[in-house]
């Protein structure tokens, strides 16, 4: 009895705190995924990463329980603010995107 009220209170915890998504395109249709549950903090993709040679013009962000706006930037370290936003689908012009926060 104390397994099937363990699972039943950890399968209501897994559904409160469902993740976030972010989904960068790429002008040329490619597409960078990432996912979390809790604020990502700063993340500044990889010298030779595919988005620091290419135009971004969409995101689509699904929002968690504790992380509810993504941003977009255009250099290292979260530097030049470029795009930030909630949930859903999002079209902008081409630019280039180096770094981004969820929060």
């Amino acid at each position: 009895m104390k397994f099937l009220a363990t699972a039943f209170t950890l399968s209501l915890l897994g559904g409160l705190t469902q993740a976030w998504d972010l989904t960068i395109y790429r002008t040329d249709g490619k597409y960078v995924h990432s996912h979390g549950t809790l604020n990502s903090g700063c993340v500044t993709y990889d010298a030779g990463f595919e988005l620091n040679t290419h135009n971004v013009n969409k995101a689509i962000f699904a929002k968690s329980t504790f992380a509810g706006t993504f941003e977009l930037w255009s250099g290292r370290g979260c530097t030049g603010a470029m795009y930030r936003d909630d949930n859903g689908p999002h079209n902008f012009s081409a630019r280039k995107v180096l770094s981004y926060k969820v929060y």
